[in-house]
């Protein structure tokens, strides 16, 4: 039989344990969303900004947050980023655009992104 004092001491043995343990923290969850429905809605700021965030959380030295990205059309290599290119053009298809009128048309190109690991779409 187990007397009360002994019975006390594994009960205090124990409780300062459990309370010197340290606490569990919950892990860090990250989700980052970016672009649009249409390639028109993802420029290239966006991306840029989506890329500085991921260094940022490296520069911090949190490796143990990794992002779940929703970006654009998702892990597919399409065309999904907007960036200017007008300078690019040949000189006469800028002359040209001015001309009629449809510079900020002929302006635009579209990329496949460059974020890397991409989880899915950021729309569906």
């Amino acid at each position: 039989m187990i007397s009360f004092t002994r019975a006390g001491s594994i009960g205090w043995i124990f409780w300062i344990i459990v309370t010197s343990a340290s606490p569990a923290r919950p892990a860090d969850h990250v989700l980052m969303i970016g672009g649009g429905p249409t390639p028109d809605h993802s420029q290239l700021s966006i991306e840029q900004n989506m890329l500085f965030f991921r260094q940022t959380l490296a520069d911090l030295g949190r490796f143990d947050i990794t992002p779940h990205v929703l970006f654009a059309s998702g892990p597919d290599q399409q065309a999904d980023v907007c960036q200017q290119a007008f300078d690019r053009l040949p000189r006469v298809h800028q002359l040209l655009a001015g001309v009629l009128g449809h510079q900020g048309v002929i302006e635009l190109e579209y990329r496949a992104h460059d974020i890397g690991s991409v989880d899915g779409p950021a729309t569906s």
